[in-house]
């Protein structure tokens, strides 16, 4: 300010640090990775994501019968319930599951499936094989 400026000058200065142990095993949450720039697109799902307020749309990896990562740039908060409708790779035989937002991460939300009845669980084992 005293060579003129008008307003008071901040500055923030971060130091972010690695903490994590790589030589571990991940947690359990963290083997649904995030997608990279290569991942190939018949691994990704398309999928619908409805709340009690809006509608959102994202693209489904690495989904497990106990939950998923989903690639959105929607924001979800953590604990939220989502309703998601997942059909085949080709579009066809959608049905939808009740979802829970487990995680957010940078390129989406990890999300966890509780009490699937086994006809859906059957559903997702078939999606699965058909993705990879």
């Amino acid at each position: 300010n005293a060579r003129g400026g008008k307003d008071n000058i901040t500055v923030i200065v971060l130091k972010i640090v690695d903490l994590v142990d790589k030589s571990a095993d991940p947690p359990p949450d963290a083997k649904k990775t995030e997608p990279t720039e290569s991942t190939p697109e018949k691994h990704r799902l398309p999928v619908n994501i409805d709340t009690e307020d809006a509608s959102f749309s994202g693209f489904i990896h690495n989904i497990e019968t106990d939950g998923a990562f989903i690639e959105t740039a929607d924001p979800f908060a953590v604990g939220s319930e989502i309703y998601l409708t997942v059909s085949d790779p080709d579009g066809r035989n959608p049905f939808m599951i009740t979802a829970k937002v487990a995680k957010r991460r940078t390129k989406g939300i990890d999300v966890t499936f509780d009490n699937l009845p086994e006809k859906k669980k059957g559903l997702i084992q078939a999606l699965k094989a058909k993705l990879h």
